[in-house]
């Protein structure tokens, strides 16, 4: 079996519109892929940060256009959130939950959240009912976060994303190949696999 990790951000709309490529690599192709999320915008304040500052209101739109043709096209339920949160409490969920509950369930609950609620997954509130919504114990959850003990997984997936130089998601890598970086379609990356 072929080995893949896709190196994705909760709040990156593309990494959610790319979730049907690759779970038909999975299924289809038989590849195992390890989902790695990673933040791209690790300085984002846990009350997050206005899209319409960040980017600017032409940016936005041109980009709301593109994801929302995109979503249309694939069939996935989506809406542009108004703001790009912190990512870092729902990654080291995502290290607490790999062993717990189904891997892609947590990560569709998580950009749930994100792209069809509009929800600040930062807030300790949210992560809260995203762990009741998989039956996952919240209060373990915490008593995980002050033992610390998600840095072995981060460090290794930090570890991956520096050795490659990744700055850019959707990332998929084959190994140390980068496959590719950015939104493809199922097609395009069966021909480069």
């Amino acid at each position: 079996m072929r080995n893949l990790s896709f190196i994705f951000d909760y709040i990156c709309p593309y990494c959610y519109l790319m979730i049907p490529e690759i779970r038909r690599l999975e299924e289809e192709q038989g590849f195992d892929v390890e989902w790695i999320p990673m933040e791209i915008h690790a300085d984002t304040p846990i009350e997050g940060v206005s899209l319409l500052e960040y980017l600017g209101p032409r940016k936005v739109v041109k980009a709301g256009k593109l994801l929302d043709e995109l979503a249309a096209a694939k069939d996935i339920p989506f809406y542009l959130p108004e703001k790009l949160y912190n990512t870092q409490l729902v990654n080291r969920l995502t290290a607490y939950g790999r062993s717990r509950v189904n891997q892609g369930e947590l990560i569709d609950e998580i950009f749930r959240r994100v792209f069809i609620y509009n929800e600040n997954i930062s807030k300790d509130e949210i992560v809260y009912k995203i762990s009741l919504n998989l039956g996952v114990s919240y209060d373990d959850f915490v008593e995980y976060i002050k033992k610390q003990s998600f840095i072995g997984t981060t460090s290794r997936w930090e570890s991956i994303v520096q050795k490659q130089r990744i700055n850019v998601v959707p990332t998929l890598l084959e190994g140390s190949r980068i496959i590719c970086q950015g939104v493809c379609s199922y097609d395009e990356l069966v021909k480069m696999l």
